[in-house]
């Protein structure tokens, strides 16, 4: 199977750098494992079975940082200035920013036997409390694994080509 890999100008280059090389680790995983169809990448210019683009990517601010803390302990306090107060139940909430991510899948009509259709996903992974740079090497894992599900779903595909001989 060809795939490819591109991003819009709004995926800050950080991220860009991270998600092309978790990208082509799951390529190498996934190559390297028994009885899985391959996978092989192309350049823009050749045909492309499953295209893969990245449309937009957010890192944690530290505005967002913030917020997080001051809502969560008010949020966390919440059920004890409560129960001090003889309520009759209590509330609780959090909130803790995510780094996320949209990225477009485009399966080729031959093998998802439909349309060419656009399927988008959100790839979201915890950026509370994290640097930068610890931000999206998280947000690389949670690609990888974004990726391992995806590819799992199209390797289950009943009679289609990707199913092994």
């Amino acid at each position: 199977m060809r795939v490819r890999l591109d991003f819009t100008q709004e995926v800050p280059d950080l991220v860009r750098k991270e998600l092309e090389t978790q990208f082509t680790n799951y390529i190498s995983w996934h190559n390297a494992s028994p009885f899985r169809f391959k996978l092989e990448t192309v350049e823009p210019h050749e045909p492309v079975d499953l295209q893969f683009t990245v449309l937009v990517s957010r890192l944690v601010t530290s505005s967002q940082q913030t917020a997080g803390v001051v809502l969560s302990m008010i949020g966390l306090s919440l059920p004890v200035i409560m129960a001090s107060a003889g309520a009759e139940f209590v509330v609780f909430f959090w909130y803790f920013p995510r780094v996320n991510s949209v990225v477009e899948l485009s399966l080729d009509p031959e093998i998802s036997g439909g349309p060419y259709a656009k399927i988008h996903r959100v790839v979201s992974s915890p950026g509370f409390l994290k640097s930068e740079p610890r931000q999206i090497a998280r947000h690389g894992q949670y690609y990888f694994s974004a990726l391992k599900n995806i590819f799992l779903r199209l390797d289950k595909m009943k009679g289609g080509p990707l199913s092994p001989p």
